[in-house]
């Protein structure tokens, strides 16, 4: 099965996938066919955490997630 015919088209790409996500799959899945298709990927995945995570008080990890996703972010733009 393919999303998409122009998978292999896409730019730097960079998913964050939780272990408590509803999406936490498709965000595996995509990252592993954008690799196959020889995308550069950056991923990072917090087990055990749900979904927007980081908009909660108090959860742990929440600063971790600000200052990976903005070395994902510059990774990305470079």
């Amino acid at each position: 099965m393919t999303l998409s015919q122009n998978l292999g088209e896409f730019p730097k790409t960079y998913i964050v996938t939780c272990g408590k996500d509803p999406l936490r799959d498709d965000g595996t899945v995509l990252r592993r066919m954008l690799e196959e298709r020889g995308v550069k990927v950056r991923s990072d995945y917090y087990a055990g955490l749900p979904h927007c995570f980081w908009m909660m008080p108090g959860i742990r990890d929440t600063e971790e997630f600000g200052e990976k996703l903005t070395e994902g972010a510059r990774w990305v733009l470079k």
